[in-house]
Order: C-alpha cells, then structure tokens, then sequence
C-alpha cells in the first residue's frame, strides 16, 4: 500500500484518514500546532514539519488545509525533502473513482465571467478557475465569514425569516439570529448530521427556530446521496437515499428572505426544488458551488436565468475551491447599500 502523510490534523485532516484508511497506509500527520506534536490522532501520530526524515519523505504527502494557498504549502513540503504533494481532495477522489481529479473543463471557455457586480466577484472567479483546472492559486484576499460577508451585512440584516439547508452545528442560525434581533429562521438537517437533531432541539427550545427533520431535496422530492466529504461525520463511502423534501413543498405557505443554500450533496437540484418559492419570495440567496464541478458550472448560469433583476456576487472563501458561494440579492434589497 502506497506511504501518505497528511498535512493538517483538523477536521478535514481527520476526515480524509477516515476515508483513506483501507486505501493506502496512512503513517502520520503533520502539523504547525505544537500541543499535537508527540500526540496521536486514532492511532496515527502527530508531528511537526522539522520531525520529517527521510522515511518520512518517501511518502506522498497529502495538503489538507485550506486557510493557505496551496502552492505555497507545496513549496514549503517539497523543500522539506517530499517528492510529491497533492491537494488531499485530489487524492481522496482518485483513490474512490480511479480518476485524476485534475479537471480539464474551463468554466469561462464554456459560459464566459458571468455578469457579477463588482470586481472582487471578477478576480475570485478567476481564480477559482485557475483552481479548478489548473490547481493554479494565488494570494487574494479571502472573505470572512461566508454566509454573512461584510459587504452584504446591510442587506442581510434586514431579512427576517432563513431558510437554511443544512443546520450542521447551528453555527449560522447563530449568526443570522446575532444579526438579526427579531429574525426567524427554518432549517434542513443533513444525514448524518455534525450535531444530533435531538441536540439541536434542545438547543433552540423556545427560540423562533423551527427544523425540517430530512434534507432539501431536488425538483423530484428525492434525494441518493455519496457523502466523500471532508467534514465529519461526512465520510460515507457507499450510495444511500435520505429522507427529504423540497422547498418548495415545506416553504409552501411560509416566506422566506434569506436562503442559505449548502449541502454535502449537490445544490443546484436543492435550488430547482425550490424555484416557486424563489419566485414567489425572492430571497436574497447564498449557495455553496464549491463542493462539486457540476454546480460550478451550472449554477451560476441557472440562477442568472431564473433570478431576474438581481445583482450577483462571487467570493473564494478557501485558497483550494472548496468554499466558492455565489450571492443573488434582489435588487430592491441591493437598494440598501
């Protein structure tokens, strides 16, 4: 079995030894923070980059951070004696498919920049293609928090009611509800969920916080999902179907003006479960395209289509694609900048 080394023991560390366990032989994490140093993460020890010998350097060595570009962190392992560096998405997805993960599709050469309004949106697109096709990054800024970006904070906190599609650990529905005093938010579970959905019952009792005990689900009502991801628990290795409901049939009758719009599983039929709502409501949204070549490519021009008279944004949160969100805000809400 081939010798890997993986760089970075947080979550998505941990989650990629999970899936790679019976693939390959993982013998150590390697980490800058010095309390892990000498420790031992589910049997695999811990060390800091200055441990490494030449042992070591005989295995790939597996990035598996994001906060940092890649290219820099590849620099930094090959000068420390490795032969080969990869993206552990990259390995991870060869190892399930026997792909190469290298995309050889060009987003820009199919749909061209799509018509964003500012021109941050432009230079992160284009360097989430450099990403995508090239594993090419760059040292652009990166924008905090994700889903509640501070140039679109006026905007956000005038919305009232969140759909969120997935409650991972309620850290959103914090966010939104820090934001917004007397706001509202309904929310899908995903399966397996960060945090139980019992757990989160009790959490919120007796707070405007109401939950969906199933996933969003695409225009059909279901949902068959492969959950290869790098968040724990989200290391399912085999297809399985979850329970699962549109928006459009559990917001049939409640508005909405914000949608947060994530999921482990591909979000573009999230979005086209629930286009008589969008419609009907619309919400100034934010959608995870990151997670898979699909969504990138297809819902920036889906939205563009169906959200008429809005403004679009586009922001790497991730130097490796990961947290790439497309911002729709309806233009009466733009307004309020």
């Amino acid at each position: 079995m081939e010798k890997v080394v993986i760089y970075g023991a947080g979550n998505m560390g941990r989650a990629v030894l999970e899936l790679l366990r019976d693939r390959c032989e993982v013998i150590g994490f390697i980490d800058g923070n010095s309390a892990l140093w000498g420790s031992s993460i589910s049997g695999v020890p811990v060390w800091s980059l200055s441990d490494t010998s030449e042992k070591l350097c005989d295995a790939v060595a597996l990035v598996a951070m994001t906060v940092c570009p890649f290219s820099r962190m590849r620099k930094l392992l090959l000068e420390s004696g490795f032969q080969r560096v990869v993206p552990a998405g990259d390995y991870v997805n060869a190892q399930y498919t026997g792909d190469e993960i290298l995309n050889t599709w060009r987003a820009q050469d199919l749909y061209g920049t799509p018509p964003f309004a500012d021109e941050k949106s432009v230079l992160d697109y284009r360097a989430a293609c450099q990403w995508f096709t090239k594993r090419a990054d760059g040292e652009q800024a990166l924008e905090g928090n994700k889903y509640f970006p501070e140039f679109l904070n006026t905007q956000i906190s005038h919305c009232g009611t969140m759909l969120d599609t997935a409650a991972l650990d309620g850290g959103y529905i914090d966010s939104f509800l820090q934001r917004n005093k007397a706001g509202r938010v309904y929310s899908y579970v995903l399966t397996p969920q960060t945090v139980s959905i019992q757990s989160l019952l009790e959490k919120y009792q007796g707070r405007p916080v109401s939950f969906f005990e199933c996933e969003a689900a695409g225009q059909d009502g279901t949902l068959n999902c492969r959950r290869i991801g790098f968040m724990l628990p989200f290391t399912q290795k085999q297809m399985y179907a979850v329970p699962a409901k549109t928006i459009d049939t559990a917001m049939e009758d409640t508005a909405f003006d914000y949608l947060r719009c994530y999921s482990m599983s591909e979000t573009l039929p999230i979005l086209r479960g629930g286009e008589r709502s969008i419609h009907k409501y619309r919400p100034l949204i934010a959608v995870n395209i990151g997670h898979y070549q699909s969504d990138f490519l297809q819902v920036p021009p889906y939205l563009i289509k169906q959200c008429v008279n809005y403004k679009f944004y586009f922001r790497m949160h991730s130097y490796q694609g990961n947290d790439c969100i497309l911002y729709a805000v309806p233009e009466e809400k733009h307004k309020l900048r």
